[in-house]
């Protein structure tokens, strides 16, 4: 703790950084074992340090911003309750009460540690500037393990049969297409990490005077992010891009820049699958020629919810309960049902799920009374939850789950202090 007491930003950064850099999803190592099973580093952390920011300084605590969002706060804990009492309802087991603090943490502990950095003299631009930093590095290495096969994770993805087989450079030689994960584990929750903060970087990249500076930055997530080869994070990329050019009103002159930039990027990409033999893999990727299971799988999934639900329509089966119930109930080739709404539809219940969807409505509210541009920035960043959340299990994921929830409080708080944007 000394050495957060001599530097306060570090407290309010740390939660990103272990996002950013430990793949808990996917590899166990980095996982905590508890009572109650395996738990994230991060997901201890958290309320450790919000105890510490509460009760040391607590004459510095304002809890204006809590009143003003209190909508949102009201609406997580009504979801987390539910939750709690799902998993209460069915047997209390381990792993869901496990889930259901790891989701309360990854909500109201994120939101309560960032909020609490508005009672302090934390520079919230400074603080969004070190997460795109960090999460530059996670897209460089992501680079670098396409072009280089460098992995520093390599030796734990090697142990997950999954990555191993899907996405290391050994399998792309082998005639597999190559698809980076970077530090975190998995080319779709990179892809969707990395447009988080997309947002912030193409806002910057247009009032900035150092534009070089964040055209380069830009480039590389853009680049990292068409190297997943992901559908769903290449259609999160141009809606971003997309909303930015429209709702910043910005000349024609800026906007063929903008244009020509991103073409670049584009071309820089087609040259690298032309280089590794992979565009036509890729091609086949992108109209699901090659992974028309992945596209089967999904429709299947609508059908697999009316034969689960049945059990218990109201209140859901208790978080975690998904995986165990797909082969009993004789789904033994799906794992996961790609659809966070179909998700929390089964393990929470209609009751469950109309709070779920109740949360990213007030946010959507609370967005559109910002100003420009941080309302384009909370817009952007909701449509990519909203997005994503139909193509994998967003809430299940540290680095896209507790990211949107650390970002999205800093534009609050950014719009609570009515401080300029940028200095």
């Amino acid at each position: 703790m000394k050495l957060i007491k001599k530097n306060k930003m570090l407290l309010f950064i740390l939660p990103y950084i272990l996002f950013s850099f430990l793949p808990v999803a996917y590899v166990y190592n980095f996982r905590i074992n508890t009572p109650v099973g395996y738990i994230s580093p991060t997901i201890l952390l958290i309320p450790i340090f919000v105890i510490f920011l509460l009760f040391r300084h607590s004459k510095e605590n304002k809890f204006d911003i809590f009143i003003k969002y209190k909508r949102i706060l009201s609406l997580i804990y009504v979801f987390i309750f539910l939750d709690l009492f799902s998993a209460l309802l069915n047997g209390a087991e381990f792993n869901s009460l496990r889930l259901v603090y790891t989701n309360a943490m990854l909500t109201l502990g994120i939101i309560t540690l960032i909020f609490l950095a508005s009672s302090r003299k934390i520079d919230v631009i400074k603080l969004i500037k070190m997460s795109i930093y960090i999460s530059t590095i996670v897209a460089a290495i992501g680079l670098l393990e396409f072009l280089f096969g460098f992995q520093p994770y390599q030796k734990y993805y090697l142990s997950n049969e999954f990555i191993n087989f899907t996405y290391n450079n050994v399998s792309a030689i082998q005639g597999y297409l190559r698809r980076i994960v970077s530090t975190i584990g998995n080319p779709l929750i990179l892809s969707t990490y990395l447009a988080l903060t997309t947002p912030f970087i193409l806002y910057l990249k247009n009032i900035d005077s150092r534009k070089l500076k964040w055209n380069i930055i830009f480039a590389i997530h853009a680049l990292a992010i068409l190297l997943t080869m992901s559908r769903t994070g290449i259609v999160l990329l141009i809606i971003v891009v997309l909303i930015n050019n429209f709702t910043l009103r910005m000349s024609i002159k800026k906007n063929a820049k903008n244009f020509f930039a991103f073409l670049i990027i584009f071309i820089s990409f087609d040259r690298i699958l032309n280089h590794f033999s992979l565009k036509d893999k890729f091609l086949s990727r992108l109209v699901f020629e090659s992974s028309v299971g992945s596209l089967t799988h999904r429709v299947h999934s609508f059908t697999v919810v009316d034969d689960i639900l049945g059990n218990n329509p109201l209140m859901g089966l208790s978080s975690g309960s998904l995986a165990r119930l797909l082969p009993e109930f004789g789904y033994l080739e799906i794992a996961t049902l790609d659809n966070v709404y179909l998700k929390v539809l089964i393990e929470n219940g209609l009751i469950g799920l109309v709070a779920f969807v109740s949360i990213h409505f007030a946010l959507f509210i609370y967005a559109m009374k910002l100003h420009s541009p941080l309302r384009t920035i909370a817009i952007q960043l909701l449509l990519i939850l909203v997005i994503s959340g139909l193509s994998f299990q967003t809430v299940n994921f540290e680095p896209v789950w507790g990211s949107f929830w650390y970002l999205i409080s800093l534009v609050f708080i950014h719009s609570q202090n009515k401080e300029k944007f940028i200095q």
